[in-house]
């Protein structure tokens, strides 16, 4: 209950676009992501014979990669192997495209060729930017020195040192 009205009870929710299951499991927002980018690949593969390979790759730098790589430091888990390779193959496959060669060549050599990192390097990079901008932010109040946490807010325990406590995989 919550302002007297029944609240829905719902097995799945889109929040700022990533689909969160009532399970706290990622299944359904890799397959929202599957669906996303297979339809846009389907549409390079019916006019690649049109495009020279610079525009594929920008197709594919802007079409693409941005929905394999939207918000995944939040969800993207190196502990569910299984899920990510499915996304890497995708990446792999938009390569294939690009460059137009076999679908069975290797993935690591497209992805070198293209100069493009794999989605768990960029993944990794995304998270070390990011705790690198929280660290370096300057307009924040809150200051973390050597693992100890100081802020500016005038109050009675704003002396008070107190060691950051971080959960991680």
């Amino acid at each position: 209950m919550a302002n007297n009205s029944q609240l829905e009870k719902v097995t799945k929710f889109k929040y700022f676009g990533v689909t969160i299951n009532q399970h706290l499991a990622w299944h359904d927002h890799i397959d929202q992501i599957q669906r996303k980018v297979l339809k846009r690949l389907g549409v390079l593969r019916r006019i690649k014979h049109l495009l020279p390979a610079y525009a594929r790759k920008i197709y594919v730098t802007t079409m693409v990669i941005p929905i394999l790589e939207y918000a995944s430091i939040v969800w993207g888990d190196k502990n569910n192997k299984v899920l990510m390779d499915s996304i890497q193959v995708l990446q792999s496959s938009a390569a294939k495209l690009v460059l137009d060669w076999s679908p069975y060549s290797s993935s690591s050599e497209e992805l070198s060729h293209l100069n493009w990192m794999n989605l768990s390097a960029r993944k990794q990079m995304q998270r070390c930017i990011h705790i690198c901008n929280l660290v370096n932010d300057s307009s924040r109040n809150d200051i973390i020195v050597r693992g100890q946490y100081y802020h500016s807010y005038n109050t009675r325990s704003m002396e008070i040192i107190r060691t950051t406590k971080s959960v991680t995989n």
